[in-house]
């Protein structure tokens, strides 16, 4: 779409492992893990909003979605975090049926919404790109700190609720 009609984005496979870098404040080993993506494209959108409703049906009509994450817009086919999740849990549930099987979900972007719709525990970290998530789900608690601090306190917390039922 972007040869067919100069759709004005740059995403991730357009950068160098050091500019992704530098756009994102990941270490340059972090950012090349990130380019090695299969499933999602991450963009930047530098056009106008018309040029987007016209590259947002073009991108429909190539069975491509569009969500919107932290920083990014991620570019996608129809399966999302909630399909991996609960295919997941699925092939678990299967090889190991004897065991109950709980899903902490943690997350801080929309594209992050319907995982932690689906989980048996949703934790929402709080962004600093956007805002703050509500799923609606029964089981969400809401980190009191963003980013790695947030996952690291709540994931402690969940863990040390369960070792001491």
């Amino acid at each position: 779409l972007r040869r067919e009609k100069s759709y004005p984005f740059e995403g991730f496979s357009d950068w160098s492992a050091e500019e992704l870098q530098s756009r994102t404040g990941l270490s340059l080993k972090q950012a090349e893990k990130a380019q090695a993506r299969m499933t999602t494209e991450p963009i930047l959108w530098t056009g106008s909003k018309e040029d987007w409703d016209e590259f947002e049906q073009a991108l429909n009509g190539n069975k491509i979605r569009v969500l919107k994450g932290g920083r990014f817009l991620h570019l996608m086919g129809h399966h999302d975090k909630a399909d991996g999740l609960l295919r997941v849990k699925a092939m678990y549930e299967e090889a190991f049926p004897e065991n109950k099987w709980t899903v902490v979900a943690l997350g801080d972007s929309p594209n992050d919404l319907k995982m932690l719709e689906v989980a048996d525990i949703a934790v929402v970290i709080p962004s600093k790109h956007g805002p703050q998530l509500a799923p609606k789900n029964p089981n969400t608690i809401v980190s009191e700190h963003p980013e790695t601090k947030g996952w690291a306190k709540s994931m402690k917390q969940i863990l040390d609720d369960w070792i001491s039922e």
